[in-house]
């Protein structure tokens, strides 16, 4: 007997991942890099002229003084294989999930680039669930 091997191939292509914008401000005196950071995230989807679907996703970090900011834009443009074969709603829930799923780890690291600086530790996110993060917003890390 011969055994089949089954490969599940995403239909869902990152197809171009950017950073717009990023931005670290710390306050020379007062910075607290032990003090628990506030996290927010927001998600726009636009789909484009040529089947694909620009997705900016950005994450703004902030302590409870405002003695340390950061923020992060970056921009996927992906494409849904067989997109007009789905569902309106199921399509739509396929990129609101994924995408921000696929591209928060590419924040995440970035953000610790970011910050790595003189007479301050790097600020390193754990992994999370991003989806029930942007739902339920105004997270500590």
């Amino acid at each position: 007997m011969t055994a089949i091997e089954t490969v599940a191939v995403s239909k869902l292509k990152l197809s171009r991942l950017f950073f717009p914008s990023m931005q670290f401000m710390r306050k020379e005196n007062g910075c607290d890099s032990s003090a628990p950071l506030k996290i927010s995230v927001k998600r726009l989807m636009e789909p484009t002229d040529h089947g694909e679907h620009k997705i900016t996703l950005s994450v703004t970090l902030a302590d409870v003084n405002d003695s340390i900011n950061i923020a992060v834009s970056a921009v996927g443009v992906f494409f849904l294989e067989d997109a007009g074969k789905l569902p309106d709603e199921q399509r739509t829930a396929i990129m609101r999930k994924n995408t921000a799923a696929i591209m928060f780890p590419y924040i995440r690291s970035q953000i610790s680039l970011l910050t790595t600086q003189p007479d301050f530790p790097p600020v390193v996110l754990p992994p999370m669930n991003i989806d029930a993060l942007i739902e339920g917003q105004n997270k500590e890390v």
